[in-house]
């Protein structure tokens, strides 16, 4: 009987056509990013669409409770290689970053050669448990080492997997998600055509731009500003990523083509630093603890760029991953679901490239080559890439 009122027959059509429409909005959204899974695409309309403050407390609510301490019986590393190859002691490349300058006491800068192994810390060890093995070559030889490893032994369960990056054969560009930062760039929501022959490696950058207050500097625009004391991947004119602190290690001194920021820092000098910012928005919903999957990336000591991904972990637990893999400055990216994303590419030296994921957590492996609504970093063979191309 009572929809037989006006008024109500008025609200209850309103909400049949409010409900038809949000359906095929977020159905839309789902089509066009078919290879994430339904619960991220419907996260990422609902922030698209200014419902971000919804979602922040479910993720709240669903991800409040610690790891398991069930010891998990499988790594998350997707590759095996039980080939032992000695440490290369061979000189840094020219083009090594003078900005950020690893301390002498614990090594030299080192890209080649395979990192020492990471004690364990749950007995008993899991096979190749800590060992660093090939993941990524050029002409048979490795450009990247990766490891995975169980790092608490009072949460068995969390998984921990990193790959280091040797730069001196690589170069490296930043590209714009079509969301984040979206607009019309150079290097644009994939990797462009041209470039596809010669890309080696990509991951995952940082946060959406409503949850941190730091910088986006690239391809000479500057969409938002630049923050002393935040911690910065920053790529210079020869195509090198280091990471450092702005207004200590890095300067906007024009020998930097990109500088993007994502928090402060969470390692320095080898030192958990987050009791400096216990006020930041890590992804914990501003001291509620959010235990959920994280990537970041570092400087380690030893002069290598080192992407890391660990889970469910809080940001504490974060912070102890990174300092056991020998960071001397780290910082965290994106968190949660399948963003935190690291791929290495088979086809070499044509445009069919597939990509291939560094933890078996990870999905959409050719997310980068084919469309990414977020901002990435990809790296690419500098003797075959063609000058100019990736900015």
């Amino acid at each position: 009987m009572w929809l037989k009122h006006p008024i109500t027959k008025t609200i209850a059509l309103f909400l049949v056509i409010f409900s038809l429409m949000v359906g095929a909005s977020v159905a839309k959204y789902i089509v066009d990013h078919p290879g994430d899974s339904i619960q991220q695409n419907v996260a990422a309309w609902a922030r698209n669409n200014d419902l971000g403050a919804i979602v922040d407390r479910l993720e709240q609510a669903m991800k409040g409770d610690p790891p398991s301490t069930q010891a998990a019986d499988e790594l998350a590393l997707t590759v095996e290689d039980d080939v032992e190859e000695p440490t290369s002691t061979t000189t840094p490349p020219a083009t090594t970053p003078t900005t950020v300058v690893p301390d002498p006491s614990n090594g030299v800068i080192n890209d080649t050669g395979r990192p020492t192994p990471i004690t364990p810390v749950v007995a008993p060890a899991l096979d190749g448990e800590g060992k660093w093995v090939k993941f990524a070559e050029l002409s048979g030889s490795p450009v990247s080492y990766a490891t995975s490893f169980r790092p608490f032994a009072d949460y068995a369960s969390v998984l921990a997997t990193a790959m280091v990056i040797d730069q001196s054969r690589l170069t490296a560009g930043l590209f714009n998600g079509n969301e984040l930062p979206g607009g019309k760039w150079n290097n644009d929501d994939r990797v462009m055509k041209e470039a596809l022959p010669s890309l080696v490696l990509a991951f995952n950058g940082g946060f959406r731009f409503e949850h941190y207050q730091g910088g986006y500097y690239t391809e000479g625009k500057m969409l938002r500003e630049l923050r002393d004391n935040e911690a910065t991947l920053a790529i210079d004119t020869n195509g090198r990523a280091t990471i450092g602190v702005f207004g200590r290690d890095i300067f906007n001194d024009g020998t930097w083509k990109t500088l993007r920021q994502n928090l402060p820092p969470i390692v320095m000098n080898g030192e958990i630093t987050l009791d400096q910012y216990r006020n930041t928005y890590w992804g914990d919903d501003f001291g509620k603890v959010i235990y959920t999957y994280r990537s970041g990336a570092c400087l380690r000591f030893d002069g290598r760029l080192l992407f890391a991904v660990a889970g469910d972990v809080d940001i504490d637990m974060f912070a102890e991953v990174m300092k056991m893999l020998g960071c001397k400055t780290a910082m965290q990216l994106d968190i949660n679901g399948t963003w935190p994303q690291a791929a290495k590419y088979s086809g070499f030296g044509t445009t069919d490239r597939t990509g291939e994921v560094l933890d078996r957590r990870m999905k959409n492996g050719n997310r980068y080559v084919s469309k990414s609504s977020k901002d990435f970093f990809a790296f690419f063979d500098t003797t075959t890439l063609p000058a100019g191309i990736v900015k």
